[in-house]
């Protein structure tokens, strides 16, 4: 299989492989452990970054089911996260239901919710489908913001998780959870987009007429997009939730959801690794904007009017987002991961790589 020019399969097992050599195998078994050790390397603040982008990634694998791989376009994903994250903690709270069972439950209410929201998509699509999507996202938060059992404007609380004795409260602790579901949303999410009804997205989203007269049943697989997709997002809501310990309604606003779709285009449409590389690239830039705006108040303070400069940053960080992303779209329109995939294949066929 190995050979001095590259990686060839010789069977149909070898070529289905997602680890195709010893290497790679090799390789994400120390990618693991180094994750159950950082916990031990690094401070509290590095490990909370890491959750918080864990949490991503999750999101982001579901929406890379309905957008990148069915092609039907959400831009109310994060009302469905706001699902998962309220059902929890609710559960929690004031059921008393254990953590793992009120995941679950959240996933799965949160999945339920996406299906009512699918019905619709058999008779819009494109934009009408995304206007269909924004205008769900708008009345979930209203609704968790009007309705008291769920705490109205102010929230409700979300209890750490306890597993047996111990209660995971803090960055450090709740990496252990948050990490291996990562992980686990990953390898689910890869295995989807290669199993039957990862091709039957695939078809939808290149032509669903052609798909229907193939033999795909649209109906159900519209569906069934809406229901994988939203399920992740109550997983990420749910653990969101669990690890800032209060879920309010402000944690969920309209903006996010259009930066997850954009940053989608980023990292690339249609592929488990483009889902990681938009929820990375998209929590680092941001990071990044947190780190250098005591920085440039400090430089620029004396030279402005008080007052001016924090809504002007605000703003120039919103444009910073959206700059990058048409600069995406205009000029690497299939995202990271084709230019990922692109420098795998050079090192693979290396010395005789083909350029173009």
């Amino acid at each position: 299989m190995g050979l001095p020019c590259g990686v060839f399969p010789r069977t149909y097992i070898e070529d289905t492989l997602i680890f195709r050599t010893r290497l790679q195998r090799g390789l994400i078994l120390v990618f693991l452990a180094l994750l159950l050790l950082l916990p031990l390397l690094l401070s509290d603040q590095i490990l909370h970054f890491l959750n918080v982008l864990a949490v991503t990634i999750i999101a982001m694998v579901g929406l890379q089911v309905l957008t990148g791989l069915a092609g039907q376009i959400s831009l109310g994903h994060v009302g469905f996260i706001a699902i998962g994250g309220y059902m929890s903690a609710f559960m929690v709270s004031e059921l008393g239901v254990p953590f793992l069972i009120a995941l679950l439950a959240a996933g799965i209410i949160s999945g339920l919710s996406g299906i009512i929201i699918g019905t619709s998509a058999l008779r819009v699509k494109g934009f009408y489908l995304a206007l269909v999507t924004l205008g769900a996202h708008l009345i979930i938060v209203f609704v968790f913001s009007h309705v008291d059992v769920f705490g109205g404007p102010n929230g409700i609380p979300a209890p750490a998780p306890v597993l047996g004795d111990m209660t995971l409260r803090g960055a450090s602790k709740m990496y252990y959870v948050i990490i291996p579901i990562t992980v686990i949303a990953v390898a689910l999410g890869k295995n989807l987009s290669r199993s039957r009804m990862g091709r039957a997205f695939v078809a939808l989203r290149d032509n669903d007429i052609a798909a229907e007269i193939s033999g795909v049943n649209v109906f159900r697989y519209k569906i069934m997009a809406f229901f994988v997709s939203c399920f992740f997002a109550g997983i990420a809501g749910s653990l969101w939730a669990h690890y800032t310990t209060w879920i309010a309604p402000e944690h969920f606003q309209l903006r996010d959801s259009i930066w997850y779709v954009g940053f989608l285009i980023v990292g690339g449409q249609g592929s488990m690794v483009g889902a990681i590389f938009a929820a990375a690239f998209w929590r680092i830039l941001e990071q990044l904007t947190l780190w250098g705006f005591p920085i440039l108040t400090s430089s620029l303070a004396s030279f402005l009017p008080a007052g001016y400069l924090p809504a002007r940053v605000s703003a120039f960080i919103t444009f910073l987002f959206g700059l990058i992303i048409a600069i995406f779209i205009l000029l690497e329109p299939k995202g990271l991961a084709y230019r990922w995939e692109r420098i795998k294949s050079y090192y693979r066929l290396f010395p005789f790589a083909r350029r173009g």
